[in-house]
């Protein structure tokens, strides 16, 4: 119990785009996308794509906060204060404080890698030839390498007796094809054991679970995972409902967050904070069932206005609509874990009646605090800006 209380504390910073990785335990997925690319997302809503030198039209993307080639050269940062509506690309410094995704290339041109650090973590992101030629024991505690497969792969041998000795929790392999990922073999590595998904995305948090006792290979496609169409439909409603929310709090200041009725009512900040933490909770709990990767995250405010004491009082209302849209982004990018449920039948680990309940409460409730909350405006105390 009490460690249960730990992480979700944890996590509470974790959320926070000023501490983005200065915690561990938050969950960050890995995805493999087409033409060799890899995405880093974080729960700070923090969106890292690396492609292939080989694949520059993957620089468009428009989805990420930055896109870099597996070649880039030097060390750099990515990261976002509260209150900033961007994430900055910069060469970190000792003194700035700033946290984020911290990427730094170990590679070379024709053999491109890169050791990315974010939350705890240490992923390797690398070709296969380039991953053969390291040096094991400048990177112990890796806690994933993910083989980019491309045309030319080292011996087998070669690749099998660095990882062997890299020793990573995780291997993730993704290929154009079944035929290409198959080179990357593990089946020289003592006590590794091969997995394989669906889609493109993986979950990892920087806390061991219980079973990992030993290097588990995981083959993923580069292909997103599709929802049913009924699934989609419910989706879409909750997040329209989470925008319009946003778009009333986005205009907020500091203060009129902040701002404390003399009715006795809650402030307008705690009622980000209650929609968000629900939201948050109910679909950890489901996503914890199915996958014990992705821990249960409970940041719900007291319920009382006297016992309320705000999260980030100094966040504007700019920040809390953002941090909404984090969550949103979280159920959506977990969201292959409800592949097979029936929305109409409970799910595992949750306490609502059925996943279609749970979709149409969140989407009211949304509805239902914003409404609460824009009739404060027109209280005679509330603060002009």
């Amino acid at each position: 119990m009490l460690r249960n209380v730990f992480a979700a504390l944890l996590l509470y910073a974790l959320l926070s785009p000023s501490t983005a990785d200065a915690k561990e335990g938050a969950p960050v997925a890995i995805r493999t996308l087409p033409n060799g690319a890899t995405a880093i997302e974080t729960m700070s809503g923090l969106k890292l794509q690396i492609v292939q030198q080989d694949s520059p039209s993957e620089k468009s993307g428009t989805d990420f906060d930055k896109t870099i080639l597996l070649s880039e050269t030097g060390q750099h940062l990515l990261s976002r204060q509260a209150n900033e509506p961007a994430a900055t690309w910069s060469v970190p410094k000792d003194t700035d404080g700033r946290k984020g995704i911290l990427v730094r290339s170990i590679g070379t041109t024709a053999d491109p890698a890169m050791i990315v650090r974010v939350d705890g973590l240490q992923i390797l992101i690398g070709v296969p030839r380039a991953v053969a030629k390291l040096t094991p024991q400048q990177y112990p505690n890796l806690d994933v390498v993910v083989l980019r497969v491309d045309n030319e792969q080292p011996p087998a041998e070669d690749l099998n007796k660095t990882l062997s000795v890299l020793v990573p929790r995780f291997v993730l392999v993704s290929a154009s094809n079944s035929d290409d990922a198959k080179k990357v073999s593990l089946a020289n590595v003592p006590g590794s054991s091969t997995s394989h998904r669906n889609h493109n995305t993986f979950a990892i948090t920087s806390k061991e679970a219980p079973d990992e006792s030993q290097i588990q290979r995981v083959v993923l496609t580069e292909q997103d995972w599709e929802p049913s169409a009924e699934l989609e439909k419910l989706f879409q409603a909750m997040e329209t409902s989470a925008k319009e929310s946003q778009s009333v709090f986005s205009k907020l200041s500091v203060d009129q967050m902040n701002f404390r009725p003399s009715n006795g009512t809650h402030t307008p900040r705690w009622n980000t904070e209650h929609m968000m933490g629900r939201q948050l909770l109910f679909f950890s709990q489901i996503y914890h069932a199915a996958d014990p990767m992705i821990p249960v995250i409970d940041l719900n405010p007291k319920q009382m206005p006297p016992d309320y004491r705000a999260a980030h009082p100094d966040w504007d209302g700019a920040e809390e609509a953002r941090q909404i849209q984090r969550v949103g982004d979280y159920c959506r990018r977990f969201s292959y874990l409800l592949d097979g449920m029936d929305v109409d039948s409970k799910a595992p680990g949750s306490s609502w009646p059925s996943l279609r309940a749970l979709f149409v409460q969140m989407e009211i409730h949304y509805l239902e605090h914003t409404t609460n909350t824009v009739k404060k405006f027109d209280l005679p105390d509330w603060p002009k800006e």
